[in-house]
């Protein structure tokens, strides 16, 4: 998804302007968050965004979409070993989900266990026979 620079900070605006109001519930907080740290995503902003996806877990540390955000922003930022941390989160809260097994591949190969990221890769083709992506990346992790 692109979003040009002028709609990056429109949606900025909006979603902290939000995040102003007095009274926001706890679930209206934590969804103008997890929106604000997909347009840091997005965007690029990945420190930015990290930092906000942890205020969104302290809003609702029981999310898997936030847990699994949270590991993808590690990942971006080259730190395998806290999205590990972050997708067994995202696991314990749900126990399997289209891409997870994915996600651990990606990190687990950045951490350079081949063995792991082969393992994990293959969970997701299970879950996702269909994903010609998937064979593409398998047949270099062999």
């Amino acid at each position: 998804m692109y979003l040009s620079r002028g709609l990056v900070k429109a949606a900025n605006a909006i979603l902290r302007l939000g995040l102003s109001q007095e009274g926001l519930s706890e679930s209206s907080r934590f969804g103008l968050l997890m929106h604000l740290s997909r347009v840091e995503w997005v965007s690029g902003m990945l420190e930015q965004g990290l930092e906000t996806i942890g205020e969104a877990i302290k809003c609702n540390p029981h999310s898997p979409a936030a847990r699994w955000l949270q590991g993808l922003f590690h990942l971006r930022l080259g730190n395998p070993q806290k999205a590990i941390r972050s997708f067994g989160n995202c696991r314990e809260r749900e126990e399997t989900g289209l891409f997870l097994d994915l996600a651990f591949s990606v990190a687990h190969f950045q951490k350079g266990d081949r063995e792991l990221a082969l393992n994990h890769l293959q969970a997701e083709e299970r879950l996702q026979p269909q994903a010609r992506a998937l064979d593409t990346m398998k047949s270099s992790l062999q």
